[in-house]
């Protein structure tokens, strides 16, 4: 009998417990800065993303029921590069909820191409930055938020030896997509991306010709497409070339996952 009552009495502890943790509501740009704000704040946050899975961050306008959650958040963790959204968006969203917290994920990194999180090392600055400002708001639980971030770290530099070993054997490293959006992931592991559309717009009849053209010099047969935008373009250079489209998602949720796999169809794409 006494040994019910100690596990109901532990069981019942472990749900008050779980109902006194007051979460930090922090609102993301991308997907991707979901990921690690939710990896280093486990269930110390909630956390809503502004541009839902499949949206382009160029053009998505907020619902209103985003908005309503802006009212209610206490961190704003932003991409802090050029993308549209954040340019069109963002002061607005802040006029809504003055108290609420600026995270600015790009401190310390000097980029021009807008696509920051798509780099591994990258990722781990960005990390510290949303780990900087959870300790700023919460600073009761540093350490809690420090050992996650370590942990955190430790899988990106995993994931970055795997992808450079996965990668390690080829000898053209020449890929296109149609978004330029994997600039920095190719510096990382010493890629070449070539890009089918010019500020944001798809090519005309001649530079399609030299697309196609310098695919074939490369020895490039897939072509890269990200699913917010048409595959239009992709389908008929793929058609010149002999070649496939393929898919892949610069603002997939999971992050180590997603570019595991774009380093598993780049390595398969060369390879055959």
């Amino acid at each position: 009998m006494l040994k019910f009552i100690f596990i109901f009495l532990l069981l019942f502890s472990k749900i008050v417990y779980a109902q006194d943790i007051e979460k930090i509501n922090v609102v993301v740009t991308i997907a991707p800065l979901a990921y690690f704000v939710e990896e280093i704040g486990k269930d110390r946050v909630d956390v809503s993303v502004m541009v839902p899975s499949g949206a382009d961050p160029h053009s998505y306008e907020p619902s209103v029921s985003q908005m309503k959650k802006i009212d209610k958040a206490d961190i704003y963790v932003k991409i802090g590069t050029a993308i549209d959204f954040e340019i069109d968006w963002l002061d607005k969203l802040f006029d809504l909820n003055k108290n609420m917290r600026n995270c600015d994920s790009s401190l310390g990194i000097n980029a021009d191409d807008p696509h920051i999180w798509l780099s591994v090392e990258y990722a781990k600055i960005i990390s510290k930055n949303i780990k900087d400002t959870l300790v700023g708001f919460d600073p009761d639980n540093k350490d809690f938020y420090e050992k996650n971030t370590l942990d955190l770290i430790q899988r990106l530099d995993d994931l970055k030896k795997e992808i450079n070993l996965k990668l390690s054997g080829l000898k053209n490293r020449s890929f296109l997509v149609i978004h330029p959006a994997w600039e920095y992931f190719a510096q990382d592991f010493n890629l070449k991306q070539f890009v089918v559309e010019y500020e944001g717009k798809e090519p005309g009849p001649k530079a399609m010709a030299e697309i196609i053209n310098n695919a074939k010099q490369n020895n490039i047969k897939v072509v890269f497409v990200s699913p917010q935008f048409s595959k239009k373009s992709a389908q008929v250079i793929a058609s010149e070339i002999g070649g496939r489209v393929e898919e892949i998602d610069p603002l997939a949720y999971d992050y180590i996952e997603n570019l595991r796999k774009a380093a598993d169809l780049i390595q398969l794409k060369i390879k055959n």
